[in-house]
């Protein structure tokens, strides 16, 4: 038997963030990964769809100007997805490792007396961080074969490209892979059983989207979900539940996610699930066991990377000093790589109608916005959500960039920056970060801009 101060299962960004903040605050900390350190995030998720969409973007806007089709090699795009995955991968190791923190590979499973079993290794903590993420839902006798019937993880490894693909799932994974393989050439159906694209997410979003994508060449199908497939030979039969027939080369499933906490031994030390299986957290990332923290996709939604990372370090803040640390999830920004880029913090209108507040929504089209124009974003917006005195409850935008752009407005959700302020920031031109200054002078009814009729 070994003994640690801290042991952490799940070497995802949430695992690793956290056993890292923890070995630089003098612990001894013990990481257990059952399969790849870097988790979802690194091996299948954020990055490798990330640098297809990137190399998607690049052959779309080339063909736009050139007089012959430039056809993607995926073979060589493949490679280099692949080289970006395992060089952050590596580099993460290579932490792990400069901090003295000892990774095992394999199932974790829990016993009632802080005990830890991986095969035949014992680990003895004080502390324990559940942190092993989610995996991909699959639809009832539609299960993944890896070859017609692809979940995001085989996405993430394709090498070779279909001709043609149907997603199930309008999501964020299923509107981000509709964009992406639409620029390179494909076919794509994507079907969503809602009667909206990104269900959930602000209406003007929802819109946009839906226009982006059939811009793009993609059909979009709401209101149903695939009824029956016959699998042929290199292609699918699929039977949709409007009794729409198509023929592709391969389905991917994108219907969400499901938590990684069965068969842990959990129950054992008193760690209650909600109904949905994802762990009960407080505000401090502890469970009802408080020697017991979890962190990322395990503690619940919204399932993202950069939620996960911080929640790791909040966790970590909080073993060294208990209950210094709270994490604040309304701080939490959503963002899709799809076209066009979309990202989102805060209420929606639909929220603010549902909850019965006084709200009043403004908008600025980025056809004023200089960058935006020369990025064929012109059809995009930045939109603000206001209570009362202007208070900001929502932002969310469509367009060039504004992955980043959401950055530079969490002042004015964080109440540290005043909308009054924010009309005088310099913004660098030409960027779409400008169209933060044209809403903040709208709102105060004095923009540059915009022509305001009387």
């Amino acid at each position: 038997m070994r003994k640690c101060d801290v042991a952490v299962i799940g070497g995802g960004i949430a695992g690793y963030s956290c056993a890292i903040r923890l070995a630089q605050k003098g612990y001894n900390v013990t990481l257990v990964e059952k399969h790849k350190i870097g988790g979802e995030c690194l091996n299948y998720g954020c990055i490798p769809t990330k640098a297809m969409y990137y190399i998607a973007n690049v052959l779309s806007k080339a063909n736009e100007f050139s007089e012959n089709y430039v056809k993607p090699n995926f073979n060589k795009i493949a490679s280099w997805r692949d080289r970006i995955v395992n060089t952050l991968v590596s580099g993460v190791e290579y932490l792990l490792k400069s901090y003295n923190i000892e990774v095992i590979y394999g199932i974790a499973k829990l016993k009632e007396h802080n005990e830890l079993y991986i095969g035949k290794d014992v680990i003895e903590f004080k502390k324990l961080v559940i942190a092993t993420g989610s995996d991909p839902l699959s639809l009832r006798g539609f299960e993944y074969d890896g070859r017609y019937i692809l979940n995001n993880r085989d996405l993430a490894r394709l090498q070779d490209l279909p001709e043609s693909i149907l997603i199930v799932g309008g999501g964020a994974i299923g509107v981000e892979y509709a964009s992406i393989f639409a620029k390179l050439g494909v076919e794509v159906i994507l079907v969503e059983i809602m009667p909206q694209l990104l269900p959930g997410m602000d209406s003007d979003l929802s819109r946009i989207i839906e226009r982006g994508l059939k811009n793009l060449g993609v059909k979009v199908v709401k209101g149903t979900t695939i009824k029956s497939i016959e699998k042929k030979v290199n292609y699918v039969e699929v039977k949709l539940g409007n009794g729409s027939m198509f023929k592709v080369n391969c389905i991917a499933i994108a219907i969400g996610r499901k938590p990684n906490t069965a068969g842990i031994g959990l129950e054992l030390l008193n760690v209650e699930l909600n109904s949905k299986g994802y762990v009960k957290v407080n505000k401090h990332m502890q469970t009802t066991n408080p020697t017991i923290f979890a962190a990322g996709d395990v503690a619940g939604p919204p399932l993202l990377a950069h939620k996960a990372l911080i929640q790791g370090i909040v966790v970590a803040e909080n073993i060294q000093s208990p209950r210094s640390t709270i994490f604040n999830e309304n701080l939490v920004p959503i963002v899709i790589f799809s076209e066009p880029e979309l990202a989102s913090i805060g209420l929606s209108t639909e929220q603010a109608k549902n909850l019965g507040v006084f709200y009043k929504n403004v908008k600025v089209p980025l056809t004023i916005i200089a960058r935006a124009l020369i990025e064929n974003g012109s059809r995009g917006f930045i939109k603000f959500v206001l209570g009362k005195n202007n208070e900001v409850l929502g932002i969310h935008m469509a367009g060039p960039h504004v992955s980043e752009v959401i950055s530079a407005a969490l002042p004015v959700i964080m109440k540290k920056l005043r909308i009054e302020e924010m009309a005088f920031i310099p913004y660098p031109h030409p960027t779409v970060s400008e169209a933060l200054r044209e809403i903040s002078e709208l709102i105060l009814g004095n923009p540059l801009h915009i022509v305001l009729r009387k």
